[in-house]
């Protein structure tokens, strides 16, 4: 009876203190040299088509993705200072 009742308090503990939301890892963005917006939008736990695809693909950008997000950000980050590969000028 004690343990079944223990049980019961580790379970709906378990279950309270549970996150709430996903949050995005700031590894990913690190690891690509990347903004979180490049997978993400609308908010951080929603991925948008590119951020699908990194995920389907192990989270490892492939060359081809690779090629295609730096065509899409290029005009954003001549504009904000930054060389397309991250680094700053």
């Amino acid at each position: 009876m004690m343990v079944s009742r223990l049980s019961i308090a580790l379970a709906l503990a378990s279950f309270l203190i549970r996150p709430l939301d996903a949050q995005a890892i700031p590894a990913f963005s690190q690891q690509i040299h990347a903004d979180c917006r490049t997978c993400h939008f609308q908010g951080m736990p929603a991925l948008n088509a590119y951020g699908r695809a990194f995920k389907m693909n192990g989270f490892r950008e492939t060359g081809k993705m690779r090629r295609q997000r730096l065509q899409r950000e290029k005009p954003r980050l001549e504009k904000g200072g930054e060389k397309a590969d991250g680094a700053r000028r």
